[in-house]
């Protein structure tokens, strides 16, 4: 076993331990723990390393086994504020990426199903959500999963395109209506009022 020296907090952190024929590094800090298995003893260090200096800056340790939907959402929104480019406060994005958070707070990452996305789907729809709606809920899901999956490094199943088949053949999701009504006269004299 090697433990990996962090200089900014003057102790170790990182145990780098064989197992098997693969090396798995294991962080631990604050109470908790966060464990990935490389193929090198090398490719171990050098994550225990980037790990241990996200959290000597402050950014959190993800482990993609416990991480919950509420935190990845959450974590989007952080992403998006870094780059410069915010959620808008109030926008439709806005709105559903807090339905999202509220909906799978509590639900592990990793685990999220199909029944449990049908279970969304179907509780938006008593709500008087339309497919579209609940089409562009279950789009969201997705580019929340995709992004964060991205630039955390997580190996995430993508649940929202898995469960997107079975959403759609029980038609709790599709294509908006087409609309043809134009507002009458009155109905654009009285929005100008």
């Amino acid at each position: 076993m090697t433990h990996c020296y962090s200089p900014q907090t003057g102790c170790f952190m990182a145990s780098i331990l064989k197992i098997g024929d693969r090396w798995r590094a294991q962080i631990r800090r604050r109470g908790q723990s966060i464990a990935k298995t490389f193929r090198t003893k090398g490719a171990a260090e050098a994550w225990a390393r980037e790990i241990e200096g996200g959290i000597d800056k402050g950014q959190a340790a993800v482990d993609e086994q416990t991480i919950t939907v509420g935190e990845l959402v959450r974590l989007y929104r952080n992403a998006r504020n870094d780059s410069g480019r915010p959620v808008a406060e109030k926008s439709n994005e806005d709105y559903m990426l807090k339905r999202l958070e509220s909906h799978f707070d509590d639900e592990v990452a990793a685990k999220l199903s199909t029944k449990r996305l049908v279970k969304f789907a179907q509780e938006r729809k008593k709500e008087g959500a339309g497919q579209y709606t609940i089409d562009m809920d279950i789009s969201k899901l997705g580019t929340v999963y995709k992004h964060m999956a991205s630039l955390l490094d997580l190996r995430l199943p993508h649940a929202p395109s898995i469960a997107r088949p079975t959403l759609d053949h029980l038609q709790l999701i599709g294509p908006g209506k087409h609309r043809d009504r134009r507002p009458t006269r009155e109905e654009i004299v009285k929005i100008f009022e």
